[in-house]
């Protein structure tokens, strides 16, 4: 995945066949009105910005998508005006209320459990959904493309959960907790927060 500041206004995203294959997509079949290729182009956007400083926060945007020849795509977005004073108003309250809420997860005890596919991620969290699971709940994908889930209000003792959860070790991985948090903050991007288990469910 290839970033390229053309201005302050558009950046030029150049994603490999295996970029989009980590996304379970194919160039030719992109379509937006489809949750997979919405939940790609959020992903990337996001990267984008940690990358390049590269903003979309606040304003409309034009995306312009073109197939390569080697399975890949080029994406060229552009912020082309601002949105409105109210939708703008209404954003910076959930952004407010999400800094109120990071704060007080982080005095939160979570156990972190680690996905190689999100396939494994989001059924993981479609079985929770079904056990009843009401916890804290964020999603990560770090810079080899491993997904992660950190889980607040869950019984465990040591890197064991308790038998009510234990089908997560179907999907994923268990890990130490306070070395993976130190590891997503510097090499993974933040795809949902507050309740990943929820909205990965639905995709």
């Amino acid at each position: 995945m290839d970033f390229t500041l053309i201005n302050e206004n558009k950046i030029k995203i150049c994603l490999s066949e295996g970029d989009l294959g980590e996304f379970e997509l194919i160039a030719d079949e992109l379509d937006y009105s489809d949750t997979e290729t919405k939940r790609m182009f959020w992903d990337v956007l996001s990267r984008a910005k940690k990358a390049t400083g590269f903003n979309t926060n606040g304003h409309r945007v034009l995306v312009q998508l073109y197939p390569s020849k080697d399975g890949g795509c080029e994406m060229f977005v552009t912020r082309i005006t601002p949105i409105s004073e109210d939708y703008a108003a209404e954003i910076k309250g959930e952004e407010e209320k999400n800094e109120k809420k990071r704060k007080d997860s982080s005095r939160k005890k979570y156990t972190v459990f680690s996905f190689a596919a999100f396939r494994d991620l989001s059924s993981a969290c479609r079985s929770l959904l079904r056990v009843g699971y009401k916890g804290h709940s964020i999603a990560y994908i770090d810079e080899s493309k491993r997904w992660y889930l950190l889980l607040s209000n869950l019984d465990f003792s040591g890197y064991t959960p308790m038998d009510e959860y234990s089908f997560l070790l179907e999907f994923g991985n268990i890990e130490n907790t306070e070395s993976c948090k130190s590891y997503l903050s510097e090499h993974a991007t933040e795809l949902c927060f507050g309740d990943a288990v929820g909205k990965l469910s639905l995709i």
